[in-house]
């Protein structure tokens, strides 16, 4: 008996150790689609026993090798598995027209892309669409005066425009640390001041093609590492319904396809304020399968209704100090079904100064 395969979806990662994408292999892998993994070498992205080719490249390599090697895989679909392979495509597509059709064709509108990654152009593209935004104004040399100060008030938040899992993010709480951010943000033309929004982070994963929302669901970030800033360790499932209906308003605004998230804060009175689109899995992305599922087979899914699940992600939340209470009432998520995977998250937990 033949076994026929539905589809090929290729990925492409440039970041060595972004841990959670691997998740994903055995959800794609379950919606019978055979998987093509683009890396750069030694990555940890190879950990997997639901590969079906692995490609890899130096980072060092020309963008014409990187290039011709992912012209040269056939997948119907292009999943991007971390934000330097976000970037790089975004530049690199003004380098080549075949990249332009290859990209456009198995995931979304270039510009598109864009304008989701730039987080001050997000901003802007999400006020017209009356989502609310913390105000905010490009750095520049005027950005520690009184006027800035007395506009936005303390803290005071320094981002780059193009930083991800915290990186770039400054909470300031006087001058020097404003200082020392600006600092730290000089080469970046799109870095900006925001106002300091107190709340709680939510993420909403989805999924979408051609701007139509197949499949998301809300998640709070009960704990993050390191600090504020960082990526989650423990979140909450839990269902949001305004700030999921702002991500139905922005991906069908922007025509986006793909497996990303949108980042909010949760204020104390209940309003969500966009932060940040992120264009890739986010480490809870791979959670029921039900994103890869729904992309996958072009079908509008939802999670079953029920009380929210408090869910310690695997390996970070063993990786990164935690509250010892929240852990113990989190299920932790540690049923890993591929055997490659869970022995390389074994050893990473085990290692000294992960």
């Amino acid at each position: 008996m033949v076994f026929f395969m539905k589809g090929r979806v290729t990925v492409l990662t440039r970041t060595p150790l972004w841990i959670g994408l691997p998740r994903l292999y055995k959800n794609l892998s379950d919606c019978e689609f055979e998987i093509d993994l683009l890396c750069c070498e030694g990555s940890f992205a190879q950990n997997s026993d639901y590969l079906n080719r692995v490609l890899t490249l130096a980072l060092d390599d020309s963008d014409q090798a990187w290039i011709d090697t992912l012209l040269s895989c056939p997948g119907e679909k292009l999943l991007l598995g971390d934000d330097e392979a976000v970037d790089w495509l975004l530049r690199t597509t003004q380098k080549s027209h075949e990249l332009v059709i290859y990209t456009e064709s198995r995931l979304s509108k270039l510009e598109s892309m864009a304008t989701a990654r730039m987080k001050y152009r997000l901003a802007g593209w999400a006020s017209e669409l009356g989502i609310p935004v913390p105000e905010l104004s490009r750095l520049d040399s005027s950005t520690d005066t009184g006027d800035t100060l007395s506009k936005f008030g303390w803290p005071l938040v320094l981002k780059s425009s193009f930083g991800c899992a915290g990186q770039g993010v400054f909470i300031c709480r006087n001058l020097r640390e404003i200082r020392r951010a600006k600092e730290a943000l000089r080469q970046d033309s799109q870095a900006f001041v925001q106002k300091y929004v107190a709340g709680t982070p939510l993420m909403v994963p989805v999924s979408c093609v051609n701007g139509r929302v197949l499949a998301r669901f809300a998640a709070t970030k009960k704990a993050t590492w390191p600090l504020e800033t960082g990526p989650s360790t423990i979140v909450e499932i839990d269902n949001h319904p305004l700030a999921e209906q702002y991500v139905d308003r922005l991906v069908a605004s922007l025509g986006l396809s793909g497996i990303m998230s949108f980042d909010f804060l949760m204020d104390l009175q209940g309003n969500y304020w966009l932060m940040e689109c992120n264009l890739r899995p986010v480490p809870i992305s791979h959670y029921r399968g039900l994103l890869a599922d729904a992309w996958l087979n072009n079908e509008e899914k939802s999670l079953p209704p029920g009380p929210p699940k408090l869910v310690a992600l695997y390996p970070q939340s063993l990786m990164s100090p935690v509250d010892a209470e929240l852990f113990g009432r989190a299920l932790l998520d540690d049923d890993v079904a591929d055997i490659r995977l869970s022995r390389a998250y074994e050893d990473l937990i085990a290692s000294p100064g992960h």
